[in-house]
């Protein structure tokens, strides 16, 4: 996930609020590690039927301890993927 992804998802983590950006969320220490949680989800029968939404990985503005852009450390959570409407939005925001 490059730099303009992540900048967007925090935005959008950040418009949510804590409640719905980390809940009950699990904390994933890695991208690689959200990425495989998202992975393995988007293959479930309800998500494939559209019974379910897909999912994606994002940083969590909330419980990374550094946000900063030089030194960045995020934790990550597993989302409902965004529409490209909203993904639209976050990057003019």
């Amino acid at each position: 996930m490059d730099d303009a992804d992540i900048q967007m998802h925090l935005k959008a983590a950040r418009a949510a609020g804590r409640e719905s950006a980390c809940g009950v969320k699990l904390q994933h220490s890695t991208v690689k590690s959200a990425e495989a949680a998202a992975k393995s989800l988007n293959r479930r029968e309800v998500v494939l039927t559209g019974a379910r939404n897909y999912v994606e990985p994002y940083p969590c503005p909330f419980c990374s301890p550094n946000l900063n852009p030089a030194n960045p450390l995020y934790l990550w959570h597993v989302g409902r993927a965004m529409t490209p409407e909203e993904r639209e939005y976050y990057r003019a925001a």
